[in-house]
């Protein structure tokens, strides 16, 4: 290629260091073969951009009282065509994130390269995230730190009389002021009958004694996620089938540990935690997938399910989420975390999966 260009913001934070704290700013990246890679953000956010960013940042007015309160891509365009000029005429090769850029902005470079052909990286670029790399991993970790925290703070909280709701402020309250400002965390938080539908956010249901509490906490810390879930049993007493199902699933996760290696793809994994389900009569109950990658997003390759051939790489973040949901239990889920290794894997999250 002789050059890409991006405009999605998580991808652009993964090769800058760079990500707009504002709601509305059109960003983009373009990486040519020859030459520095080109910022174009605005202007109110230059100087946060060179913090991380070595290359050539070219900005827009994002905010002027006079002319402009908020900024549309046409704002970057314009930009683009001012600044970049006859410099792309001869490109014959250019790489283009469909799923990021705006139509605008593609036309643009399109007009502005009349010999080029353009060729969509958005999956490359996706699978290029997979493998973590050790500041990635520092992050990460210490989202998973802080998502064990949540657990205990929910399970102090989780009593007979209290709602769901109030759960969920306990433990956020309590994350807060541990980290001393803001952070992102939300998740699946049902109880009783609600645990059949698999999830959802709190509600003001009342727990009530013996009943089942799914807790699927996603807590961000730099902008990489942790994504981990436990079930707990209102007043501690699980009764023996809801026993069963939390032995059943921690074999699933067993299973499913086993196969994390390099080269496995998402459908070898779904296949060995569903296995173990199955085995046990509960296959027909487990109606989701059994985990999928993480990192920048909840959600990123491999996904555990039976049609996935995404194959797993040295340093990938997973997760594996058994769960299995019936009247007579309610529901239970439990969900690790994991960091794949060439000949082994490393559980990232510690809280306990006992009820």
């Amino acid at each position: 290629m002789d050059m890409v260009a991006l405009g999605n913001q998580k991808n652009i934070f993964y090769f800058t260091g760079y990500l707009t704290r504002r709601i509305f700013l059109p960003t983009y990246l373009l990486v040519p073969k020859n030459g520095d890679p080109i910022l174009i953000t605005g202007r109110d956010d230059k100087e946060e951009a060179s913090k991380t960013f070595g290359g050539e940042i070219v900005e827009y007015i994002n905010y002027d009282l006079s002319l402009r309160m908020r900024p549309y891509p046409d704002s970057a365009v314009e930009t683009l065509q001012k600044i970049l000029g006859k410099r792309l005429e001869n490109f014959s090769q250019i790489g283009i994130e469909e799923w990021g850029l705006d139509v605008s902005f593609y036309r643009t470079l399109a007009r502005m390269s009349p010999k080029a052909s353009f060729h969509d990286i958005s999956h490359d670029i996706i699978l290029m995230r997979m493998r973590k790399d050790p500041d990635e991993l520092e992050a990460i970790k210490k989202a998973e730190e802080l998502n064990d925290f949540t657990y205990q703070a929910a399970k102090n909280s989780a009593k007979a009389g209290v709602s769901e709701v109030e759960v969920y402020a306990a433990a956020y309250s309590q994350l807060i002021k541990k980290v001393g400002g803001y952070i992102y965390f939300y998740g699946d938080l049902v109880s009783g009958d609600r645990c059949i539908n698999i999830g959802g956010p709190p509600t003001q249901r009342i727990l009530n004694d013996g009943e089942t509490l799914i807790l699927d906490s996603w807590v961000v810390w730099k902008n990489y996620w942790s994504d981990t879930c436990r079930t707990f049993i209102i007043g501690g007493r699980a009764n023996p089938a809801q026993l069963k199902v939390y032995e059943v699933l921690k074999e699933a996760l067993k299973a499913g540990e086993e196969k994390l290696r390099p080269g496995i793809t998402g459908a070898e994994v779904y296949q060995a935690v569903y296995r173990v389900i199955d085995k046990n009569g509960y296959g027909r109950f487990f109606p989701h997938h059994a985990g999928h990658g993480l990192g920048l997003e909840a959600w990123e390759p491999p996904y555990f399910i039976p049609g996935d051939t995404h194959k797993l790489v040295d340093g990938a973040v997973v997760t594996l989420e058994p769960g299995v949901y019936f009247p007579e239990i309610g529901g239970i889920r439990l969900e690790n975390n994991y960091l794949v290794k060439k000949d082994n894997v490393e559980q990232l999250n510690h809280f306990p999966l006992e009820p």
